[in-house]
């Protein structure tokens, strides 16, 4: 088994992890280039001095607030947003226990565009990860949510407890190395006793400056706190997921099936799968997709890939082991793109595929025998990493509690498991073996939803996604009593927000009217 910086790859099977919002949410390139929705004024968006961005300030342990809960939502205009609506509101960190030690939730609102009669409530989104930002996301709706859309709701995001701007999971402080960042070596006793201890030492790091929060920032508290907040607006729940968000959405429709008022879960993730499984599904998902982005590079002929998938495959393994032992030069932050970064690059890729004519031409110039310059790419790996310092864990504190599972020999048999069935995007599958390694355990099994009861939920499944699989979506709409699936026959990661016109016609009409498409109903690629 090749070795690799488990860090870098950790990243590239998580689910929907999509470490830059152009990743997580479809069509969204360029947050101010405006879409089919209205546009958003630049001075609106965040500046490296907005008191709102965690990453703006120096890490310290987490310090949990005392009772009691906030008791309504004190909207006040955001600091560096002129358009937008900010407020925190503390909620119980153990909801069995409200008035014991509280959470900070951050929200941000950008309220209805409309007349107030024409206002239709509250539309609270959530763009994935687990660990993306939602505040973050409602500063950039005005670039691809549709007009009447955004005439008809105030949007709001929060940061879900764990996450972002809200009291959020820590393990490192500023200036601390990650201990767990090693050579993946998973076939020698050294290399595997290195692996345990480094994910082991960052776990005990992760506890003693998190505490009681590792233990309370599941989904199913998250869903407590999302019910929390729509109690505090007096309306039923109007919600937009996209990927891990589809989870969230799906426990509140099972938890909470009474308060549904209209949602709609895009890139859905199966309830009821387990993580050994979900890995394996969504490594096989990523092969696919890299499969069909073969097919399009090799529609131009600057195309330095093979037209078989496997044979291209073999070329990318050979590219990270050269690029691993010489880096080629970069104009990004770093200086140079390696062989892991060419990984992550091109896992990133996959999510977009209006970009794939663009991603050719930089992998040609960064494989290139005369002068090479892997800046383009090094540039687009770089999005999978935000700017806070604690940002990479966010996901594994959540998924961690999420999901059960074994112990470390059997987490690095599946990850070798991975690694043989997908040398290039299963080889770095380790977030099994941090859940094996990390302090706080899931508490409950993964098992299917009904939502018995809720009103009409609106699924979209896209056919070749590679992050969420097809299957997953069709297996939650059978899963949710109410649920409608639509399809988009295209690739990439989640759709409604610029990719498709069909998706968005049909995503907005029942989102403003109620109006559900016709069961089995499709959208063509648009690309």
């Amino acid at each position: 088994m090749r070795t690799s910086s488990s860090r870098v790859l950790a990243a590239i099977v998580a689910l929907g992890v999509c470490l830059g919002l152009t990743a997580c949410v479809p069509g969204l390139i360029d947050p101010f280039a405006g879409g089919n929705g209205s546009s958003t004024d630049p001075s609106d968006a965040d500046d490296t001095t907005d008191p709102d961005d965690p990453s703006d300030a120096a890490e310290a342990p987490v310090v949990l607030d005392p009772g009691p809960s906030s008791t309504a939502i004190d909207w006040r205009p955001c600091d560096h947003h002129a358009r937008f609506d900010c407020a925190e509101v503390l909620l119980p960190l153990d909801h069995a226990d409200p008035g014991g030690d509280q959470v900070r939730i951050a929200l941000r609102r950008l309220p209805a565009g409309g007349p107030e009669e024409e206002r239709l409530g509250t539309l609270w989104i959530n763009p994935g990860g687990p660990g993306e930002s939602g505040i973050d996301l409602v500063t950039m709706v005005g670039s691809f949510f549709g007009d009447d859309l955004l005439e008809r709701y105030d949007v709001v995001g929060f940061d879900p407890r764990g996450v972002g701007a809200s009291t959020h999971v820590v393990c490192l402080l500023d200036g601390e190395d990650d201990p767990s960042w090693v050579d993946l070596d998973l076939d020698t006793p050294k290399g595997l006793a290195r692996v345990e201890s480094g994910f082991t030492a960052l776990g005990e790091l992760c506890r003693e400056r998190s505490g009681a929060l590792l233990d309370h920032v599941s989904t199913a508290d998250t869903v407590a706190d999302l019910e929390a907040l729509r109690a505090l607006t007096g309306e039923q729940l109007n919600y937009l997921g996209y990927s891990y968000g589809t989870l969230i959405g799906a426990v509140y429709a099972d938890t909470y099936p009474e308060r549904v008022g209209r949602m709609v879960l895009d890139g859905a993730i199966d309830p009821s799968v387990g993580y050994t499984d979900l890995q394996a599904q969504q490594t096989w998902t990523f092969q696919r997709a890299f499969a069909r982005f073969v097919t399009t590079c090799r529609e131009d002929a600057d195309c330095p890939l093979d037209a078989d998938p496997r044979a291209a495959e073999t070329q990318v393994l050979d590219w990270i082991d050269e690029l691993d032992v010489s880096p080629v030069p970069s104009d990004a932050e770093d200086g140079e793109l390696t062989g892991q970064e060419l990984v992550a690059a091109l896992a990133s890729a996959l999510y977009a595929p209006w970009d794939w004519d663009v991603v050719v031409e930089d992998l040609a110039d960064a494989v290139a025998d005369s002068d090479p310059d892997g800046s383009a790419l090094d540039e687009l790996q770089g999005e999978w990493y935000g700017g806070a310092l604690n940002y990479p864990f966010w996901f594994s504190a959540i998924d961690c509690v999420d999901y059960p599972v074994g112990t470390f020999d059997e987490a690095v048999t599946h990850a070798r498991e991975l690694a043989a069935g997908s040398p290039v995007f299963g080889a770095g599958s380790i977030a099994e073996i941090q859940c094996a390694t990390w302090p706080a355990k899931a508490r409950d099994e993964r098992v299917p939803v009904s939502g018995t009861g809720a009103a009409p939920i609106l699924v979209v499944g896209t056919l070749f996604d590679p992050a969420t699989p097809y299957a997953w979506a069709v297996s939650l709409s059978r899963q949710l009593e109410s649920a409608t699936l639509l399809t988009y026959e295209g690739d990439g990661h989640a759709v409604y927000g610029g990719v498709s016109w069909c998706v968005d016609g049909f995503v907005e009409d029942y989102l403003i009217d109620g109006a559900v498409p016709p069961p089995g109903m499709s959208c063509p690629s648009a690309f």
